[in-house]
């Protein structure tokens, strides 16, 4: 799977947005080098739309971004806050034979999902995630639209979201 180049209007975009981007997120989190951070992945979420033209105002979907990203990463330091050094000795093992079965159970319970999807839907899951296609080339593969290839993903995940009992998500491109 080689790279995708990238859009050069999200380059664009960088460039013109970033210092503002820094300076919003320094003021919010206090720290400039967690909102150097926090930039880079702002832009890096950016760069995974799969099609970054359909956004009409950049510099207002860029600050959305941010703070998705701001609120995702004050919940994550909530949970795990940070620690002193002589605390580090009763951090647990990460490779637990525990959690590695939990992973295992996890993951079974997945393919199980998986496998209770319509074959179409299996095989578009399949090429877009196992293979990281893109919509198009998935689109050219089993001879869809690229239209289609995307509402066939957003249908798959929306169905394995209910058959593992996970709320449904809202969002996407603004």
């Amino acid at each position: 799977m080689s790279a995708r180049p990238t859009p050069p209007h999200v380059t664009a975009w960088f460039h013109q947005y970033h210092d503002q981007l820094l300076r919003f997120l320094t003021r919010s989190l206090g720290e400039r080098a967690e909102a150097q951070d926090l930039a880079q992945e702002v832009f890096l979420r950016i760069l995974r739309i799969d099609e970054p033209d359909l956004i009409q105002h950049p510099r207002a979907y860029l600050y959305r971004v941010a703070i998705n990203v701001i609120q995702e990463w004050r919940m994550r330091n909530q949970r795990f806050p940070l620690q002193d050094d002589q605390d580090l000795d009763q951090i647990p093992d990460l490779h637990e034979p525990a959690a590695d079965l939990e992973a295992d159970e996890q993951a079974a319970r997945v393919n199980a999902a998986v496998a209770r999807l319509p074959a179409l839907y299996r095989a578009v899951l399949k090429l877009r995630v196992t293979q990281g296609m893109t919509h198009n080339e998935v689109a050219a593969q089993l001879g869809l639209s690229p239209r289609m290839v995307k509402r066939y993903v957003i249908k798959a995940y929306a169905r394995l979201r209910e058959l593992l009992g996970e709320p449904p998500v809202d969002g996407g491109p603004t």
